[in-house]
This record gives C-alpha cells, structure tokens and sequence, in this order.
C-alpha cells in the first residue's frame, strides 16, 4: 500500500494531478483500499478522481468509465448497494454507447448491477467481483484493454 501511495505522490508531482498516468495510479491505490477493507478511503480518492477525469479526460473517455466503475465496486463493497447499482447501470449505458455493446468492457460491467442486487437480497459477497485485471474477469475481457 505505501508503495502505491508513493507512487501517486509521485506522479502527482512529476505529471501532474490530472494526468493520465496519475489518474490511474489514484484508482489501483483505491482499489488497494477497498481490498484491504478500507472504503471510505476508497471512496473518496475515487470521488476525488472522478473529479479530475471528468475535468481533464471528459465524460466519454474509456478511463472515465473505469473509474466510475471503481467507485461503484467501492459502494457496494460498503454496503451502499443503491449507489452501486445506479451508477454500474449508468456505467452500462455509457459504456455501450461509447464502446459498443459487444465491446469487453461492456459484456464485463453488463452483470454487476446484477452482482450487486442479489449481494443486496442474500447479503453474500458478488460472485467474480474484483478479480481479474482491475475487479474484471479475466475470460470476458479477452484481448481488450482491461479497463471498463
């Protein structure tokens, strides 16, 4: 954890807060958080980096989609099923639109509201959530970015 910490100060310094490069080292270390059972941490650096994607990449950027989806995985990994379901569902309607709805990231994000609505009547853990590369399963992704 430190490390990532470190290297977010880092790029923050040498990049920049809203570059690129920094906006996804925000993510990993708030992915790191939520793993580590730290959620309002998570939260909040993903909040922070909605922010500053929204701002610097714009609302229909693939690496904005991706760090909405971290914020939903972190709300629903609170407890804030609602949130999660809204905003995975808002996610999904982007996604299709900006990536196509046969797109990997699409087919990927396409089951969590899902997930997250079941986790919310059983009070189970979602099923496949936060594996694979950045909370994604790896056999949907195929040969894409990774990235939602």
């Amino acid at each position: 954890m430190e490390l990532l910490e470190t290297t977010v100060s880092s790029r923050e310094r040498l990049v920049g807060p809203d570059h690129l490069d920094t906006l996804t080292s925000r993510t990993n270390l708030s992915d790191a958080y939520r793993r580590a059972g730290r959620n309002s941490e998570a939260i909040a650096l993903d909040a922070v980096t909605l922010a500053r994607g929204e701002r610097t990449l714009g609302s229909d950027h693939p690496k904005f989609l991706s760090i909405r989806r971290a914020l939903a995985v972190d709300y629903q990994s609170a407890g804030r099923i609602a949130e999660a379901v809204a905003l995975y569902e808002a996610v999904l309607v982007d996604s299709s639109r900006i990536l196509g709805p046969d797109h990997p990231d699409t087919l990927t994000i396409r089951d969590h509201p899902v997930q997250a609505k079941g986790e919310s009547d059983s009070g189970a853990s979602a099923p496949g959530l936060g594996s694979g590369v950045n909370g994604h399963d790896p056999s949907l992704c195929g040969s894409g970015s990774g990235e939602v």
